[in-house]
Parts: structure tokens; sequence; C-alpha cells
């Protein structure tokens, strides 16, 4: 394709942009509940996990973090990292963070994205590219197509001992209840 880059087909402006199966994540930088990351740097030389939700305090998406959070040492035995995405601030994710705890026995024990300008959200593909505004004022409806998940390996050789397992892969269908899905 002319114009790709990183996965994304850059060479009409007005077509929503879309990762293929295969295609490496896109880039970014981003502030998170840990701090600010370099995603490609971030995973170095492990698998990666982001998923994405489209608000903050919604019932399902708050199950769906702690159930994350229970499973995270399956994911880190597997070298495999998981971060989540939300398009409010990260001010709002600590504070939902707390609830999760609270109402899921576990709180997130990996980094959650604030993407506020939503720049992460139409890199991936999940919003139209040529929408304006922020996460301000917007509901979970506005936002309903940022219910994805990606898997990735930046960088890395496609070796068999590096792939997932079919065991490995069916945790992580499970760990995605009603997500739609997008993995390469």
């Amino acid at each position: 394709m002319s114009g790709e880059k990183g996965g994304l087909e850059d060479d009409d402006s007005s077509r929503q942009h879309a990762l293929q199966i295969g295609s490496t994540a896109p880039d970014f930088e981003a502030d998170t509940t840990e701090g600010r990351i370099r995603f490609h740097d971030w995973i170095g030389d492990s698998w990666a996990v982001l998923f994405s939700h489209p608000k903050d305090f919604t019932p399902v998406c708050t199950t769906e973090l702690g159930y994350m959070a229970k499973l995270k040492p399956e994911f880190d035995r597997r070298n495999t990292k998981v971060v989540g995405l939300s398009v409010d601030p990260v001010d709002s994710h600590a504070r939902w963070a707390n609830d999760i705890k609270e109402t899921q026995g576990h709180a997130p024990n990996y980094p959650m994205i604030g993407d506020p300008n939503l720049s992460v959200s139409k890199l991936y593909g999940m919003l139209p590219a040529d929408l304006e505004g922020s996460c301000e004022g917007r509901t979970p409806a506005d936002n309903q197509t940022v219910r994805t998940v990606f898997v990735d390996r930046t960088g890395q050789e496609d070796q068999a001992d590096h792939r997932l397992s079919d065991d490995d892969r069916a945790q992580l269908r499970r760990s995605r209840c009603a997500c739609s899905t997008r993995c390469s």
C-alpha cells in the first residue's frame, strides 16, 4: 500500500485508518498512571496487550480491568506486559482504580493510558482520524468504538518459541469479555 507506516494507511486522509493483522502496532508517547511512556520502548523484548475502554467508571469496563489485574501474574509469567487505555485523563484513572479495587477486589496493577485528546484512539483507528475535540463532554456511547484489544511484539522476529501458545490465546480470549478484537 502506498503511504503505509506502522500498519496505518495514510494515502487517503478521509478514510478511517485501520491496523491489519500482522502489522506492527503504531508507536506513541502518552501519560499513564505509572508515568509517561513511549509505547515501543515500554514493550521492550516482551509481548504486549493493549486493551481500551470508552470511558472511566463504566460498569463492564470496571469488571474487565479488575479481572485483568487478577490475571496479570499469568501475563507476567508469559513475558507479556498489559496496558489499558481510556479516553479520560490519568487523574480520573487514579480515582477509577480505587472504585475497581472496591468493587472487584483487584486494582489495576498495570499502567492505564490517559487519552484525553483522543490521539491514541485515533492513531489506532478506534475513532475517526478527523474527529475534533477532546474527551470532555463525550459519553461512553460517543466512544463505543474504543473497545479493542491489540496484541503486539514490536521489533521481534516471529519465531515459534516466541509465539503465544493455544492456551495463552484462550486465556486472552477469556479476558476480553465482549470486546471487539483486532490482533497483530
